[in-house]
């Protein structure tokens, strides 16, 4: 009886850390899933933003035109701005509550006018991971 009780809480042991360690790289994996998928989604925006800002002659009608959280600013010092992701967290609603985005911010020259624009994207789903 001995034996087996020793074998039943090793048994146990094992298996609660490697359950314990499996559902932390899960949760890791999940994170940098959602967090790609996010970035392919910007990069996506930002390929079509850019193409619009080609063609229309109006800033406003790219603004009315664009559904994302969206950010563009005409930059006269001539300032470039590398591509980048930023985690960033958003005072939306009255009660000031943060709400977590993802941000591609870039600088792009289109028609001899030097734009920021930043695009932002909500991270409430990777929240309820």
């Amino acid at each position: 009886m001995k034996l087996q009780k020793k074998i039943s809480r090793y048994f146990i042991t094992v298996s609660l850390i490697i359950f314990i360690l499996s559902s932390i790289a899960s949760y890791f994996v999940l994170k940098n899933f959602v967090l790609d998928e996010v970035n392919e989604t910007l990069i996506a925006e930002k390929n079509d933003l850019l193409l619009q800002l080609k063609k229309e002659k109006k800033l406003q009608n790219v603004l009315n035109n664009h559904t994302a959280r969206l950010e563009i600013r005409i930059i006269e010092n001539g300032e470039k701005v590398n591509e980048q992701f930023k985690d960033t967290l958003i005072n939306i609603g009255e009660k000031g509550e943060g709400i977590p985005f993802r941000q591609l911010k870039l600088s792009e020259m289109i028609k001899g006018e030097n734009y920021l624009i930043i695009l932002r994207r909500s991270l409430i789903e990777r929240e309820d991971l």
